[in-house]
């Protein structure tokens, strides 16, 4: 029997047939089989053994060259960011050490031995068994939340609260997200009716100061639309996982830490932005250039320059930018990847934006290296209290001047012109619904009292 040839060229809308399927399959098996190996010792020729199946399946899967309407595009997008999976196995191949997983509320920090529960760390050897079980938690837990492997995430903490409570909260965060898509989804249209289908923020048919004016409004109620929808997922996942599977509220930490506060590049994407892809671009961006930096110095550089103990080690991550480029440049491909399955091939713009945060990254540690007095580096590079507001508007131009091309890149995939809810389903629609029915049975009341 020919192979299906969706197997070896990935091309056209997504439909599951039987052969997609089978692949899909095999794709999830893999990965979990990689999630098992990865806890266990003196198995790493294994993991490496199984590395080019999870590689080859999840190509299989991801389509490159899509067709099809907007919404059939958005779930050829969601299909290629399976991407993550052969992500994870590569690093999960070359781990040093077993995974291990901790009691969710044991707190991991960065400095993870010396302030771990006395025999929390390396003194248990996990047997298949239990491997078995919390490869289930690790083919889905992103963020490492009670793993050994967390500390490169960082996570805001958090206080302890009721199940109860944590519901009633994130079901209010549904509601109040989901409103907030549709409401940035109808605003962009109005902005940027270009936008609508497939097309573009930069209307030429205005004057350009006005053309830009437009380009940055449609590209910052776009990034509100992006965080809406994103605190919307999360949210019902996590009322969901929280709800039904009895999961603990700590294991769902928030998504992001309010990052309108970042006072440096570093800071907005180090911490305040979402964390979810953070170990992958770190462990195949980032450590590569960091071992051979290590090799090379014979001084232990820290993933980030703001951890780092000594000033030979700050200054050794200072000098060496190539850790922070490989980072971002892995974040380029995975989102080149999302935009290729929208059927727009660009590179330029969607790598191009993330290289250029690692530039505005390493900028702010020349400056802070070279004017110490002025900036601070206990969260990373940033301006002192008294810099703050002039600190945020850096932030913002920088994000907003490469962000237009890139958001540019995503409405003419089509990505700006699909409206998430149906008609009906409309979180606006139902408000107004609402709305009237409330004012006419107002009035209605009224009426009849004074009548």
């Amino acid at each position: 029997m020919e192979p299906h040839p969706r197997l070896l060229h990935p091309v056209g809308e997504y439909q599951f047939g039987r052969s997609s399927f089978g692949t899909i399959l095999l794709a999830c098996a893999t990965y979990y089989a990689m999630a098992v190996l990865a806890q266990l010792n003196k198995v790493a020729w294994i993991r490496l053994a199984l590395l080019p199946v999870v590689l080859w399946t999840s190509w299989s899967i991801m389509i490159l060259e899509p067709s099809g309407d907007a919404t059939q595009l958005q779930v050829n997008t969601a299909v290629s960011f399976v991407a993550i999976l052969a992500m994870r196995s590569i690093v999960w191949t070359f781990v040093r050490k077993p995974l291990q997983r901790f009691p969710v509320q044991v707190k991991v920090p960065s400095d993870t031995k010396s302030r771990m529960p006395t025999g929390a760390w390396g003194s248990q050897q996990t047997n298949i068994k239990q491997a078995l079980w919390n490869a289930c938690d690790l083919c889905v837990n992103l963020r490492g939340i009670g793993w050994s492997w967390s500390p490169f995430c960082n996570l805001k903490e958090v206080t302890s609260q009721g199940r109860v409570n944590f519901l009633f909260k994130t079901a209010a965060h549904v509601a109040f997200y989901a409103l907030a898509v549709d409401v940035a989804t109808e605003s962009v249209h109005i902005v940027a009716p270009t936008t609508i289908g497939r097309g573009t923020i930069l209307d030429t048919s205005l004057p350009y100061p006005k053309r830009l004016f437009h380009a940055a409004a449609a590209a910052c109620i776009f990034i509100v639309h992006l965080y809406s929808a994103m605190e919307l997922i999360y949210n019902v996942s996590s009322f969901c996982c929280v709800s039904w599977l009895g999961q603990d509220p700590a294991q769902w930490p928030p998504m992001f830490d309010q990052p309108w506060q970042s006072t440096s590049l570093g800071e907005f994407w180090g911490r305040r932005w979402h964390q979810l892809f953070r170990d992958c671009f770190v462990s195949l961006g980032s450590r590569p250039f960091i071992m051979l930096s290590e090799k090379l110095s014979s001084v232990p550089i820290s993933v980030d320059s703001n951890k780092a103990k000594g000033g030979r080690r700050e200054r050794q991550a200072s000098r060496n930018p190539l850790p922070v480029l490989g980072a971002f440049f892995i974040s380029g491909v995975l989102h080149d990847m999302g935009c290729r399955s929208m059927g727009n091939k660009d590179p330029v713009r969607i790598i191009g934006f993330f290289m250029m945060q690692a530039v505005g990254v390493i900028l702010e540690r020349i400056l802070a290296k070279r004017l110490a007095h002025s900036f601070r580096t206990a969260d990373g590079p940033g301006l002192k209290t008294e810099h703050t507001l002039l600190a945020r508007i850096w932030v913002a131009l920088w994000l907003l001047l490469w962000g237009i091309p890139f958001v540019d890149a995503w409405a003419q995939a089509g990505l700006l012109g699909v409206r998430i809810f149906p008609e009906p389903l409309k979180p606006l629609r139902i408000v107004q619904v609402v709305w009237n029915m409330t004012t006419a049975n107002l009035v209605s009341f009224l009426t009849s009292r004074l009548g």
